[in-house]
C-alpha cells in the first residue's frame, strides 16, 4: 500500500476538474444549446500504477449494487441510454480486457431498506462478493464496520491519485487513516446527490422584480442567506384562483416562494451550513469523538431562522399537506410542481436537473447553491447520506490476500478509467448539455463542487441515537419544542452509544 497523503479540497478539485471550459454558443445535433464545453486539452490521461502484466485469467469479478444506479456500475448499452451510462458500459468492457477479468453486477431492488436487509444478509453469511456499492450509512447503521476490510492493506489502492475523494474518506472514517469506505470517480452519485437550489427566472423576475444577474450577485456577493431566501419567498405568494373554491385560501394551484416536504428538505438547509463544523470534535489520529451540538448559539440561531421560514412566511407551502400515498415529495412532485412553474425556487440537490421534469419544462431556471447561514459565510454543498460509497467485504480478506489485491486492482482501475472519461461525459454531454440553461448555472455548479461536504457524525448519525434528528423536530411545527430543550438529554445518550459502537469495532478488530 502507497503512504497516504492527504489533499487539500482545493487542490483535489483543482485535479479532478483539470478540463479547461470555455465559453460558446454552439448546437449539437439536436439543437440543444450548449453553453460551455471542453477546451480543446481535455483532461490529462493521468497514468495509474497498476502493473502492465497484471491478468486475472479471466476470473469473474461479483460485484453488488443499490439497482437503478446503472451509471456507476454496470452501465446500459442500448437505445436510450443516457451519455454516461454508455461510456461507464464501455469502462467496464475495456477494464474487463486490461485485466482479463469478467465484471458481474448484482443489484438489489433499488428500494434503501431492501438494499440494507440484502447486504446485512451478505454480510452476516458470508455471502461473497468482490465488493460492495452501497450507501455507507446503510452499513454503520446497521452496525456492520466489523464486516468490513481495512482497505489500506490492498497495496493496489493507491488513494493519492486524483480519482479518489480523499477528504470524504477521511472525513467518514473513525481516525481518517483507517479506511472501511472509498469514494471515488466511479461514484457519480456523489456528484448528483450534492445540495442545489433552483430559481424560476421569469417568476423571480414577474413577483419580485429580480433578473437573472442580480440573483446570481447575491450569491458573489455572499449575502445569499437563509434570512434572505426567507424575506424574498414571503413576497411570492399569490392566490391565483386556479380552485374558486379555496379562493383566498392557500392551496395547491397558487404561487408560493417554495414548496418543503419534511425531513428531507429541512436536511438539505441545515447540513449546508457552517454549523456542520459544530457537530463534533475527532482527537487526531485516534477513535476518540466528542459530540458537540449543545449550548451553540448557531445551531440555535439556525433552528430559529428555520422555524421562522417555515412557520411565519406566506410563500412557504408545506407539501405535506398534500402528500400523496406511495409518493415521494422530495424527489418528485415538488420538481414537477416546481417544472410547471408553481414555485419561485426549488429546494432540492443535483439529482433534480437530471430528472425528465426539468429536462423538458419550459421554465427559464437557473442553478444556485444553498444559502448561508451568516453573510460572508462559505458555500457548503451537503453530500446526501444516499449517495454511494465502496467496501470490501471482510470475507475477501479471509480468502486470501491476492483476494483483496484483486479487489483492489479492479477498483482501482474503474476509478482511474471513470476519472479518464465518466466525469468528462457526465460534464460535458450530460451536465453542461442537457441540465443546465445558461453559463452561470454552470459556474454556480462549480460553487458547489468546490464546497462539498460530508460529515462524519451525519453519516453515522443512525449510529448516535439519530441525535440530529433532532434539529429537524424543533423546526417542523410552529409549537415544536426549542433544540436545546430537545438535546438536555439526548446529547449524553447519544455520545454513549457512539463510544460504545467504537469500542465494539475496536474489539473485532483486536480479535
Amino acid at each position: 500500500m502507497k503512504k497516504l497523503k492527504k489533499f487539500t479540497l482545493f487542490l483535489a478539485l483543482v485535479m479532478l476538474f483539470t478540463p479547461v471550459f470555455v465559453a460558446c454558443s454552439n448546437t449539437n445535433d439536436d439543437d440543444t444549446i450548449i453553453y460551455w464545453e471542453l477546451g480543446d486539452e481535455g483532461r490529462p490521461a493521468t497514468p495509474d500504477n497498476l502493473p502492465e502484466d497484471l491478468n486475472f485469467n479471466g476470473y469473474e469479478i461479483k460485484a453488488f449494487y443499490r439497482g437503478g444506479f446503472t451509471d456507476e456500475a454496470e452501465g446500459l448499452d442500448e437505445e436510450g441510454a443516457d451519455p454516461v451510462e454508455i461510456v461507464v458500459y464501455q469502462r467496464n468492457r475495456k477494464i474487463e480486457q486490461r485485466l482479463n477479468c469478467k465484471l458481474t453486477w448484482v443489484p438489489s431492488d433499488g428500494a434503501l431498506d431492501s438494499t440494507a436487509q440484502d447486504i446485512t444478509t451478505i454480510l452476516n453469511t458470508n455471502t461473497y462478493y468482490d465488493f460492495i456499492l452501497t450507501t455507507n450509512n446503510t452499513i454503520v447503521s446497521n452496525k456492520k464496520n466489523a464486516f468490513l476490510c481495512d482497505l489500506t492493506d490492498s497495496r493496489y489502492l493507491d488513494f493519492t491519485q486524483p480519482w479518489w475523494w480523499s477528504e470524504y474518506m477521511d472525513e467518514i472514517a473513525f481516525d481518517g487513516v483507517t479506511y472501511n469506505f472509498m469514494v471515488g470517480d466511479i461514484n457519480i452519485s456523489n456528484f448528483k446527490k450534492m445540495s442545489a437550489m433552483y430559481v424560476n427566472f421569469d417568476l423571480a423576475f414577474e413577483l419580485l422584480g429580480l433578473d437573472s444577474k442580480a440573483i446570481y450577485k447575491m450569491v458573489d456577493d455572499k449575502v445569499w442567506t437563509i434570512e434572505r431566501f426567507n424575506a424574498l419567498t414571503k413576497e411570492c405568494y399569490r392566490d391565483t384562483d386556479n380552485n374558486p373554491l379555496m379562493s383566498g385560501v392557500k392551496d395547491q394551484g397558487d404561487i408560493f416562494g417554495f414548496a418543503w416536504s419534511g425531513i428531507e428538505t429541512v436536511q438539505q438547509m441545515i447540513f449546508s451550513t457552517s454549523i456542520v463544523d459544530d457537530f463534533y470534535e475527532r482527537d487526531e489520529g485516534q477513535f476518540n469523538i466528542t459530540l458537540t451540538l449543545a449550548n451553540n448559539p448557531d445551531i440555535q440561531e439556525l433552528c430559529e431562522q428555520l422555524k421562522n421560514l417555515l412557520h411565519n412566511n406566506d410563500g412557504a407551502w408545506d407539501r405535506r399537506i398534500n402528500n400523496e400515498v406511495g409518493v415521494s415529495d422530495f424527489d418528485g412532485l415538488i420538481i414537477k410542481e416546481f417544472a410547471e412553474a408553481n414555485y419561485v425556487f426549488l429546494a432540492q440537490r443535483l439529482t433534480a436537473a437530471c430528472t425528465e421534469h426539468l429536462r423538458a419544462t419550459s421554465v427559464n431556471f437557473g442553478i444556485l447553491p444553498y444559502p448561508t447561514l451568516y453573510e460572508g459565510d462559505d458555500y457548503i454543498s451537503y453530500g446526501e447520506t444516499s449517495a454511494t460509497s465502496i467496501c470490501i467485504p471482510i470475507v475477501v480478506k479471509s480468502q486470501d490476500k491476492s483476494a483483496l489485491d484483486r479487489s483492489g486492482a479492479v477498483l482501482e482501475a474503474l476509478c482511474a478509467e471513470s476519472y479518464r472519461y465518466t466525469i468528462d461525459a457526465f460534464y460535458k454531454d450530460a451536465l453542461q448539455t442537457r441540465y443546465t440553461r445558461d453559463p452561470d448555472s454552470v459556474r454556480m455548479i462549480d460553487i458547489i463542487y468546490e464546497s462539498r461536504n460530508k460529515n462524519f457524525i451525519i453519516e453515522y448519525n443512525g449510529v448516535a441515537n439519530n441525535v440530529l434528528s433532532n434539529i429537524y423536530k424543533s423546526v417542523k411545527d410552529p409549537d415544536a419544542p426549542n433544540i436545546e430543550t430537545l438535546w438536555a438529554s439526548s446529547v449524553s445518550q447519544a455520545q454513549s452509544a457512539l463510544n460504545a459502537y467504537i469500542n465494539e469495532l475496536l474489539d473485532s478488530r483486536r480479535q
